[in-house]
């Protein structure tokens, strides 16, 4: 019989391997080769003078009595007194030897058994002395490695976020089991009872050990600690197919003691999608829109989440920078948006209606840059100005007429005129324009040059003015134009005047001819110069019925038109707006006087026209 170098548990003699711990043993020595037996010799009784023989103590320590050492008996010599015969041999002492010998042998026994139980070892995996949780979202996750004895398992529901070595492991454990009540029907009990490791209930896990020995062994099992190396990982960045690898480490001499052999004391865990729940990851600026519309420079820029995914919008509210968006008008502005979050993201991620989602602090600011405007066409400030007129030049009056103008310049421009009145023709006039809004201008896709603020006007010859004797229009205007004879007189044919108030000799037959003659402008005095007046003599030919009789006969005509003047439409018109006809039938001479007579006037210069 031998025992376990390692554990100490018994063994066979021929086994080299420890059928408990698995360690190695050494070969037990071969026995030596026993020595033939002597044959037996019978040594001839030696007479010997008795004495004591000395008590011999066993190796056991069992003292054995000393039995009284054999005479042999002798023939007494002739004459010699014959000798007691000797006492009988006592078997007390064999008795006490048997019994001796018998009580070595169940010491020995004993003993050994006490070795043996005291050797026994229970070979228990570390993995499953632990437990490990994992919980919270896929690539943030937290994890909870203990001892998986009831006490343990009990502490991760009693702490509060504030001391908890594993915040929100007891939330996460408490809502986990509330959510299943089939499975865990009593709640914290049930679920915790499920953890804990058979090692640490009962006594069905132990093939080798009594119920001492177990209580033993659960009792040191019970002081392992534990620790676990992760790469760097950190609480709150597990994800699934991460790796972590445990140490149980205890005490060996207590544990020998206790009966217990710790096996893989180091071992690996790797994480699978059980542990950690799936974590989704979120673009809070998927289906944002960002608008842009207008015209380079004055933009409108609009944004709306409305198409944003509908779980993005309860994860996420959205706001621009505002000076950004303000300022924002041309292509190629930027305007940062930030999405920010209704819960806490310090950890990485977002809980809502018991799912999780991912988002990263880089995705939370997005920069949209205005892109898409049409470019702005400049428009002249004055397009289409025109000027209205009252009185006539010299003595001109102007102010601005923006009917014919575009709408946009009418409702956002102003003009001033540097001088309205008194204007004569070619005098000049500055006109200032200011705008009301660039904004209104831009925005109806218009820009215009700054430096081009300012428009001169100069008063043309077509404006409203009293004629001068040199003026173009006077020489170059057809009189039938100003006067209308021709028109006037066909519509007297049938009646008996040339013109209402103005007699003819008879009935007016025929328009027969017309043409004008010399024409005379007289030139009033300054102070006067409203009043320049323009005569126009004329020679008609009419068919006239007198008395029954139709004859041709030559009529001439003065026409006198006092103040004449260009007026706003361009004709030539006078001051009391009507002309005076002179009728002298054939005393041509007669009206040529009269146009002397005029000229005769005081301070009057006569001009011949024509």
């Amino acid at each position: 019989m031998k025992f376990c170098n390692q554990c100490g548990a018994q063994l066979e003699d021929d086994m080299l391997f420890c059928n408990m711990c698995g360690a190695k043993q050494e070969a037990a020595p071969a026995a030596p080769e026993a020595a033939p037996a002597p044959e037996p010799v019978v040594p001839a009784p030696e007479l010997v003078a008795p004495e004591a023989i000395p008590a011999i103590e066993p190796a056991s320590g069992v003292l054995y009595q000393a039995t009284p050492a054999y005479t042999p008996e002798v023939a007494p010599a002739a004459g010699l007194a014959q000798p007691e015969a000797p006492k009988k041999k006592s078997k007390l002492g064999l008795i006490i030897g048997i019994i001796a010998a018998v009580l070595v042998l169940a010491g020995g026994a004993i003993a050994g058994f006490l070795i043996y139980k005291n050797s026994k070892k229970e070979t228990i995996e570390a993995s499953q002395l632990v437990k490990v949780i994992g919980y919270g979202p896929n690539g943030h996750g937290s994890i909870a490695v203990v001892l998986a004895n009831k006490s343990d398992m009990m502490e991760l529901m009693e702490y509060d976020d504030d001391e908890n070595p594993y915040p929100g492991l007891w939330l996460y454990l408490y809502e986990q089991i509330e959510d299943d009540d089939e499975n865990y029907p009593a709640g914290v009990t049930s679920w915790v009872e499920e953890q804990v490791s058979p090692y640490f209930q009962g006594s069905k896990a132990y093939k080798n050990l009594s119920d001492d020995q177990i209580s033993d062994a659960k009792s040191a099992l019970k002081k392992l600690k534990i620790s676990i190396e992760d790469e760097g990982k950190g609480d709150g960045n597990y994800s699934v197919g991460d790796t972590i690898t445990i140490k149980v480490k205890g005490d060996e001499d207590t544990l020998k003691k206790h009966h217990v052999v710790l096996k893989n004391a180091t071992f690996e865990y790797t994480f699978t999608e059980n542990d950690f729940a799936e974590c989704t990851p979120v673009d809070p600026f998927k289906g944002f829109e960002f608008t842009c519309e207008g015209y380079n420079g004055s933009g409108q820029i609009t944004f709306s989440y409305d198409n944003v995914d509908p779980v993005a919008k309860d994860l996420f509210m959205y706001s621009p920078n505002y000076d950004e968006l303000y300022a924002a008008k041309s292509n190629g502005d930027k305007v940062t948006i930030t999405a920010s979050t209704w819960g806490d993201l310090s950890k990485g991620y977002l809980k809502r209606d018991g799912k999780y989602y991912s988002v990263k602090e880089s995705d939370l600011t997005k920069v949209f840059e205005v892109s898409g405007l049409e470019e702005l066409k400049e428009i002249d400030l004055f397009e289409g100005i025109a000027f209205k007129y009252t009185g006539r030049a010299p003595k001109l009056s102007v102010m601005i007429d923006k009917s014919g103008m575009d709408e946009l310049l009418q409702n956002n421009v102003t003009y001033r005129l540097d001088k309205t009145s008194g204007l004569a023709i070619g005098d000049t006039i500055t006109v200032t324009a200011t705008i009301y809004s660039d904004r209104r201008l831009n925005e109806a896709g218009y820009t215009y040059d700054k430096e081009k603020m300012t428009y001169e006007f100069k008063i043309p010859e077509t404006a409203p003015h009293v004629f001068e004797k040199d003026d173009e229009v006077l020489k170059t205007t057809d009189p039938e134009k100003i006067f209308l004879l021709e028109e006037k007189f066909k519509a007297a044919v049938g009646g008996t005047q040339f013109i209402p108030g103005l007699q003819a000799p008879g009935t007016i037959v025929e328009l027969v001819s017309l043409k004008y003659d010399k024409a005379y402008f007289f030139v009033q005095p300054k102070d006067n110069v409203i009043n320049n007046e323009l005569w126009q003599l004329a020679e008609a030919e009419f068919k006239f019925n007198i008395g029954g009789t139709e004859q041709v006969q030559t009529v001439y005509f003065t026409c006198q038109f006092d103040g004449i003047f260009l007026d706003d439409n361009g004709n030539i018109a006078n001051s009391n707006g009507q002309f005076t006809i002179n009728y002298y039938a054939t005393e041509k001479d007669k009206a040529l006087s009269q146009a002397d007579a005029i000229a005769a006037l005081e301070n009057v210069t006569k001009y011949e026209l024509r």
